[in-house]
């Protein structure tokens, strides 16, 4: 699991790595800091699992930057969001 970014230009990085065991169900989230620095983790997890209403019929990815954007949202964001499937 990668959990830091692995280098900007001029100032290289050694990447955080780790192992996670996954279940079916389970959703790996890939994103740039625009998304998760204007979502706390358990909103993120929420609007994954539990969408408000307003939020049901987008795409898991689209759910998280739409709540983004009308948060704080400030910051270019990207995401890729893997969901693992029985």
């Amino acid at each position: 699991m990668l959990t830091k970014s692995i280098g900007i230009v001029g100032r290289p990085d050694e990447p955080q790595l780790g192992n996670a065991t996954l279940q079916p169900g389970d959703s790996l989230v890939f994103c740039t800091d625009g998304l998760s620095d204007a979502l706390p983790d358990y909103r993120i997890a929420a609007t994954l699992n539990q969408p408000p209403p307003s939020l049901a019929g987008l795409n898991p990815v689209e759910r998280l930057i739409k709540e983004a954007l009308d948060g704080s949202g400030r910051d270019n964001m990207t995401g890729i969001v893997v969901q693992c499937l029985p």
